[in-house]
């Protein structure tokens, strides 16, 4: 299985719809890629970000699971969850569905 891993830039992570174009359409993707969009943004988080990290308060400038999840979803991805990977970094992730099976509710 192939996986192809997204670190969203802060522009592309103001809103659902953001992200949402920020990911890619399953369609240019191969049956059973992995899609893991994490939860910490691409570039250095901002002095705000590391002062209220440092004091262990929220703005840490990730981006929350719910958002990434529903973005996924949104995209037209299945099996899509979160969780904490091996490295301990916040990950969503979604495959691209199979073209010939059907989608079981």
């Amino acid at each position: 299985m192939t996986t192809k891993e997204i670190a969203l830039a802060r522009a592309d992570a103001v809103d659902l719809a953001a992200i949402v174009r920020a990911l890619p359409d399953p369609s240019t993707l191969e049956e059973g890629t992995r899609v893991v969009v994490l939860g910490s943004l691409a570039e250095e988080p901002s002095l705000k970000h590391r002062l209220f990290a440092a004091f262990g308060l929220k703005g840490d400038g990730g981006v929350p699971r719910a958002l990434r999840c529903t973005a996924l979803v949104a995209r037209g991805y299945v099996g899509v969850g979160a969780a904490e990977d091996g490295a301990g970094r916040d990950i969503a992730f979604g495959s691209v569905p199979s073209a010939t099976a059907p989608l079981d509710y």
